[in-house]
């Protein structure tokens, strides 16, 4: 009886002597919330052609009847709340197909970079025909410059922001998704100046209509197994234990910047040029900053530079913003790894207009807000995903008593985000223990 006591003494010792070489992880992530959180979103890529069903422009008391145009345009979006809603943006690649009207010199109609979301009142599955509702917003441009005409700059292009309504179907395949939809859009009409004193109406259907097909990426699978859940402990204990969940990191991206108000300067010099907006499809974004894990928050610098021409018959107008923001923001919670977040933006822009010789250059406050999300399914990343919308009212300068707007709503759907030496950090941190 005694051997066995002694012997049962020993194996707990030596059990007590092992536990006590171990250090102690803590389950910070289960794999019930990161199966959840993996298939919160998915990144959709892809292809789209949209039909503009054209419409007519009365000159003189004569119609001209202005054809469809097809523009190409490629696809990337964001598949959220496990399958009921796509956030997503669209860009044309530059091309808009369909024939000139009669009697026209140069034509031009066509709609920029759409951002937009959809939404699935029955979750998008595989196998499945659903139906979805959306909305989106999207700068439009129409230019005709009629045959009689001699202008060194040519017709001005109308600008405007359209906000159509969508309904379709998709249908969702192994990896890849097919979409059918329709647009309409309210008040299609406008007037539209042939000539610096001639406004003629220019009639556009209000129904559009666009087929699109994409493919369905997700990086995040592995993470929603045994040991990916075990790696993403491993990793939080060791950046907890050596204080580096808090990181630095540098972002990048393309972003639209989207003018909100018309320039009263426009409208009392050169009318004809009032409704040509300072739209920018795109404008790189550069950032830097660093995460603060204790409250879970940012504070970061972003970089944005944008450069615009406007130009109409004898006039042509050069624009450009410049602007360094600093953005502290605060995340608001974690939603299966959809972190929102909000905070100011206090920037310093420098603004240049030029009128044909005449410059005028401003440096400014430009104050803000800025709001946004971050694709984050575990605080141990070396990257991520983020999203960008920015804001500045009222954001102008002021030329001979009137305000020329630089109000834009800039919208950075993704950035990349990259945790400046973390990755180097896991690498070391494996060599150390081998």
């Amino acid at each position: 009886m005694e051997k066995w006591t002694i012997a049962l003494l020993v194996l707990l010792l030596l059990k007590i002597t092992s536990l006590q070489g171990q250090e102690k992880i803590d389950s910070i992530y289960k794999l019930e919330k990161i199966k959840r959180s993996t298939s919160f979103a998915a990144t959709t890529y892809g292809a789209d052609i949209l039909r503009l069903s054209g419409g007519s422009i009365n000159i003189n008391n004569e119609n001209f009847e202005l054809g469809a145009r097809y523009i190409p345009r490629l696809h990337i979006g964001g598949m959220h709340f496990w399958g009921h809603a796509d956030m997503y943006v669209t860009f044309p690649i530059g091309l808009s197909l369909g024939s000139k009207p009669d009697k026209s010199k140069s034509y031009s109609m066509r709609e920029s970079v759409e951002s937009g979301l959809k939404v699935y009142p029955f979750a998008i599955t595989q196998g499945k025909l659903r139906p979805y509702v959306g909305v989106s917003f999207q700068p439009f441009t129409f230019r005709y410059e009629d045959e009689n005409t001699n202008y060194m700059n040519g017709a001005p292009t109308f600008n405007r922001m359209n906000v159509p309504l969508h309904l379709g179907l998709s249908y969702q395949g192994e990896g890849s998704q097919f979409n059918l939809g329709v647009r309409y859009l309210h008040n299609s009409d406008f007037n539209y100046y042939t000539d610096p004193t001639t406004q003629n109406l220019v009639n556009l259907a209000s129904t559009n209509v666009n087929i699109s097909f994409f493919k369905i990426f997700d990086s995040s699978k592995s993470l929603a197994t045994e040991n990916g859940v075990d790696q993403l402990n491993k990793k939080y204990h060791i950046l907890k234990k050596e204080n580096k969940l808090s990181s630095w990191y540098w972002g990048a991206g393309p972003s639209a910047a989207l003018q909100v108000s018309k320039s009263n300067y426009f409208q009392k010099n050169i009318p004809y040029l009032y409704n040509s907006r300072s739209d920018s499809p795109f404008v790189p974004e550069i950032s830097f900053g660093k995460h603060l894990q204790p409250l879970d928050a940012n504070i970061g610098l972003a970089f944005r530079t944008m450069v615009w021409k406007i130009k109409g018959f004898d006039t042509e107008v050069k624009m450009s913003r410049t602007s360094l923001a600093f953005e502290p923001t605060k995340y608001l919670g974690d939603y299966h790894g959809f972190a929102p977040f909000i905070g100011p933006s206090i920037g310093l822009d420098r603004l240049t207009y030029q009128d044909n010789d005449i410059r005028t250059t401003q440096n400014k406050a430009a104050i803000g807000i800025l709001f946004g999300w971050d694709i984050r399914l575990s605080k141990t990343e070396t990257g991520l995903l983020r999203t960008n919308l920015r804001y500045v009212p009222n954001h102008h300068m002021m030329i001979d008593g009137e305000k020329v707007m630089f109000d834009h709503l800039e919208f950075n759907f993704i950035q990349f985000i990259k945790f400046i030496g973390r990755g180097k950090f896991y690498d070391k941190y494996r060599s150390n223990k081998k």
